[in-house]
């Protein structure tokens, strides 16, 4: 799958002259996983002073305290490393112009160290520390970490690797700086095609289960490993309960019957609605494209139909036949802006929702608004 390829890749690096890498995706694709595997690595670990970071609060509001917190992980660094230096935190705290302070830091650590020594960021949760920054302050500050791993004295005792892992909006936060791209390699996880889902199905040796079945938890998830493995506790434990091993498609519908019979207090929807916020984040408003997107749905569903695909004069005609008004262009922006953060598929002219859960779930759950 494309996390196990992308930590090889990224330990292959750290294990030779060092490593600056982005890793991103949408919620729950195995990016925190990731950076724990690497950060667990024997061979890693002997080689590298690790420094852990993860955002658990809402986004920085300021470059200043984006700098403050860079600064208090490379303390911590300095701090395992036993060095007496002056605190970074503090020096960006008084003179905030970033890459100086971070350049002096550089300088005086590597002069006092006596041999050479590696050291290791790894920062989830990074698109925290950029989401709210103006366009030059994201450029200031990824220049800064471009400049940590780059560009070193021959002479220098010391290197600094980083790994950030982020929501898949980093893909374009990161778009004003060329320099910064260029330095760092990019890895998006993305969903497990079928024969990754299948694989991923057929782990739990304990149960049977009908190649009709595989197919149908394929096209509900999404080929997304967290609805796979939500998927696939809820079938284990009915068939606990029958005392049986065999999965029939039936248990699996039966599975899905009974996570929307839980509305709002479903696992699966307060999953599925991180997916339907700006930034995924629990404080974030809603989509642009959520109207749009359940129109798209209900089309696909309408009459107990099973349609993959619907085209947008389709789907316009069952919004409006609703009594709802309906923009046709304001529709195919929503649609394809729905397309590039991996909620809907095209092929042709004609759009379906990538995950059939979230369908379902729309159709039930969704109301039909303008789309204007």
């Amino acid at each position: 799958s494309s996390d196990v390829c992308s930590s090889d890749l990224i330990r292959r690096s750290l294990n030779g002259t060092g490593a600056a890498a982005v890793v991103m995706g949408r919620r729950r694709r195995g990016k925190t996983s990731l950076l724990v595997t690497l950060a667990r690595d024997p061979e890693i670990r002997s080689k590298y002073c690790i420094v852990e970071d993860s955002i658990e609060h809402r986004p920085f509001e300021s470059y200043l305290s984006v700098l403050q917190h860079l600064g208090g992980l490379l303390d911590r660094a300095t701090n395992m490393l036993g060095i007496d230096a002056n605190s970074v935190r503090t020096l960006l705290s008084q003179a905030p112009s970033g890459w100086e302070q971070v350049q002096q830091w550089l300088s005086e650590t590597s002069a006092s160290l006596p041999k050479q020594v590696h050291i290791l960021l790894l920062l989830d949760e990074f698109q925290k520390w950029l989401s709210a920054l103006r366009t030059e302050q994201r450029r200031d500050l990824l220049g800064t970490l471009r400049g940590l791993t780059k560009n070193r004295p021959a002479d220098s005792r010391l290197s600094v690797s980083i790994v950030v892992a982020g929501l898949s909006n980093l893909r374009d936060f990161i778009q004003c700086s060329l320099d910064f791209q260029t330095a760092f390699d990019t890895y998006e996880l993305r969903q497990f095609n079928a024969a990754e889902t299948e694989t991923l199905v057929r782990s739990n040796t304990s149960i049977d289960f009908d190649l009709r079945t595989v197919e149908r938890m394929r096209q509900l998830s999404g080929g997304n490993s967290f609805l796979i493995n939500l998927l696939g506790n809820d079938i284990a434990e009915l068939l606990r309960a029958e005392r049986r091993t065999y999965c029939f498609p039936a248990d699996v519908e039966s599975v899905v019957a009974s996570q929307l019979e839980r509305g709002e207090d479903s696992k699966v929807w307060k999953y599925l609605q991180y997916l339907l916020r700006l930034d995924e984040e629990d404080s974030g408003a809603q989509i642009p494209e959520f109207g749009s997107v359940v129109a798209l749905a209900k089309t696909l569903k309408q009459g107990a139909s099973m349609r993959a695909y619907a085209g947008l004069q389709e789907i316009a005609e069952y919004v409006e036949a609703a009594g709802v008004q309906c923009n046709h262009d304001t529709l195919q922006v929503h649609l394809m802006k729905a397309v590039r953060n991996e909620l809907v598929e095209r092929t042709g002219q004609r759009y379906g929702i990538i995950s059939g859960w979230l369908c379902e779930w729309l159709f039930v759950m969704g109301n039909l608004v303008p789309i204007k």
